[in-house]
């Protein structure tokens, strides 16, 4: 596990690492959390916290491999992105 990443979040809902003074995607947020990196995120505006309000926003995103939205729940996502995916055929045992 990583050191935590502390995020702005922008007026226009980006977010910047403070640390790397850099723009971060929603998908390298959720990398991170699959990999166990925690983050923070505070508003540039007012300072006030948002991290679960960012942490809703990652979970929600997720896409297939087709490209198209996965129909899954972001719960199932991340959980599946944690443990991996089952393969037909894999037995559990």
């Amino acid at each position: 596990m990583g050191a935590r990443r502390v995020l702005v979040r922008e007026r226009d809902g980006g977010l910047t690492d403070v640390a790397r003074r850099r723009p971060v995607t929603d998908s390298e947020v959720l990398d991170d959390l699959r990999a166990g990196r925690p983050f923070r995120a505070h508003r540039r505006d007012t300072g006030a916290d948002c991290t679960i309000e960012v942490l809703a926003r990652v979970l929600g995103l997720p896409l297939g491999l087709s490209g198209r939205r996965d129909t899954r729940s972001p719960l199932a996502q991340f959980a599946e992105g944690l443990i991996g995916s089952r393969r037909p055929g894999c037995d559990p045992r």
